[in-house]
C-alpha cells in the first residue's frame, strides 16, 4: 500500500494515512528494534545488518558552542524545524514520545508520498556541569505502508569540548517495488536530505540566536501607546548607559549607531547583535563596492524574511491551508483569528519597524 495525494496532504489526510496504519506494525525485524540508539561504531562493525541487506547512512554536522545553543538545537529538533524544508515536512504539532504515530510527507514528481512512522525510543542525558555533557534524541522505525524499512535516529549532543552536534543516523532498505527499482535515487536523496536538514536546523538556531522577541503579551504590547518622542535610537552599552558608537574599517567609513527600538520603558526589540549588524555592514559595503548589490540584497531579503516567518511562528501565527482553516470549528477558528490579529498587529508596531532600523544599518551608508 502506498499513500499518496495529489496536493501537499492536509493535517486531515496525515490522519487518515495514520489512521489506516493504526492495526499496522514496524515493517522490519524486530531484532533491529531500537537498533539506530546504538552508537555508530557498532554499526560499522555489524556484518549482520549488511547481509540482511540495509544500507546504512550518517552525518554529523556542527550547530554552535554552548547550552544556549544546545538547547536552541534541542527545541528545533522537538518541533520538526529540521524537517522545515520545501519538498519534506512533518506536522511540527507531531509529538515526540514512544509509540507517536505520523507522517513524513515527501514531494520528489507530482504526487506527494505520506509515509508513516512511528516514534520507536526518546533518549535525553541531562546537562551535567562537571562533565559538560548533554544529549536529546529520538528514532523512528518505518511501518506498513513505507517504501523503505528501518529506522532514522535524530540527536543533539552537547560534548565535553562544548560544542553542540545534530546527528542523523539511519538504516535502511527497500520496502517496495517502486523503492527497490529507485533505490540509488533513494539513497542519494537521503544524502540530499541530511545535508538540507542540517542545514535548516542551523540556520533556525541562528536566527533564534540572534533575534530577541518582545513578550508574547499582546493587550500590553498592542494596548500601549507609542509616543514616537520617546523611542530611542541608540546604542546600549554594556552598563545600560546610551552611547554613541563609532568604529572605523576603512578611512573613509563613517560613524556607524547601533539603533534600538523602544516601546515605552519596558519593551524593546533587538533583531540583531551589535557585532552582527557590523559585520553585516562591512560585508554589504564590499559587495555593493565591487558590483554584487543585487546578490547582496537578494541574499540579505532571503534571511530576513525567514526570520519575519520565525517570529511569526512564534507569536502563534501557523501556517495552515485553505483546507485546513475551512475544516475549523468556528469557535476554533475565531480564537486563531484573535491571535493572528494579535501577532499582525505586534509584527507591524514593532518587528517591521525594527527591521527597517536594521536595513538602514545595514545599507543606509553604502554608497
Amino acid at each position: 500500500m502506498v499513500f499518496l495525494s495529489w496536493k501537499r496532504p492536509s493535517s486531515q489526510d496525515q490522519k487518515n494515512c495514520i489512521d489506516k496504519c493504526e492495526s499496522g506494525s514496524f515493517n522490519y525485524d524486530s531484532k533491529y528494534r531500537n537498533a539506530s540508539s546504538k552508537p555508530l561504531s557498532s554499526f560499522q562493525n555489524d556484518e549482520q545488518l549488511v547481509k540482511d541487506g540495509f544500507f546504512l547512512n550518517h552525518s554529523r554536522t556542527l550547530v554552535g558552542t554552548g547550552l544556549n545553543t544546545y538547547d536552541k538545537s534541542k527545541t528545533a529538533l522537538q518541533t520538526w524545524k529540521h524537517f522545515g524544508l520545501n519538498w519534506t515536512f512533518v506536522d511540527p504539532k507531531t509529538s515526540i514520545e514512544i509509540g507517536t504515530k505520523f507522517c513524513v510527507c515527501v514531494n520528489q514528481f507530482v504526487p506527494w508520498l505520506m509515509m508513516p512512522l512511528q516514534v520507536a525510543y526518546v533518549n535525553e542525558t541531562k546537562f551535567d556541569s562537571k562533565k559538560v555533557k548533554a544529549s536529546f534524541g529520538f528514532g523512528s522505525g518505518t511501518l506498513q505502508g513505507h517504501l523503505l524499512s528501518g529506522e532514522e535516529r535524530f540527536s543533539i549532543e552537547l560534548d565535553e569540548n562544548n560544542q553542540v552536534w545534530y546527528e542523523i543516523l539511519s538504516f535502511s532498505k527497500p520496502a517496495h517495488f517502486l523503492s527497490f527499482v529507485g533505490y540509488p535515487y533513494v539513497q542519494l536523496q537521503q544524502k540530499n536530505f541530511a545535508k538540507q536538514s542540517a542545514d535548516a536546523l542551523v540556520k533556525h538556531v541562528t536566527v533564534q540566536t540572534n533575534m530577541s522577541v518582545v513578550p508574547l503579551d499582546g493587550e500590553r504590547i498592542c494596548g500601549s501607546s507609542v509616543d514616537n518622542d520617546r523611542r530611542v535610537l541608540s546604542f546600549i552599552s554594556n552598563d545600560g548607559a546610551s552611547d554613541d558608537l563609532e568604529s572605523s574599517v576603512d578611512d573613509d567609513r563613517e560613524s556607524f549607531c547601533k539603533r534600538r527600538v523602544s516601546l515605552g520603558d519596558e519593551l524593546c526589540l533587538d533583531l540583531v547583535s551589535l557585532d552582527a549588524v557590523i559585520d553585516l555592514w562591512e560585508i554589504a559595503e564590499r559587495m555593493i563596492r565591487a558590483g554584487y548589490e543585487k546578490e547582496c540584497c537578494q541574499v540579505y531579503s532571503s534571511v530576513r524574511s525567514d526570520a519575519l516567518f520565525e517570529c511569526l511562528s512564534i507569536l502563534g501565527v501557523e501556517r495552515m491551508s485553505i483546507e485546513d482553516i475551512q475544516k475549523l470549528e468556528w469557535v476554533s477558528l475565531d480564537d486563531k483569528m484573535k491571535k493572528w490579529i494579535q501577532a499582525v498587529k505586534t509584527v507591524f508596531r514593532l518587528v517591521l519597524s525594527a527591521e527597517k532600523q536594521l536595513c538602514d544599518q545595514v545599507f543606509g551608508c553604502s554608497e
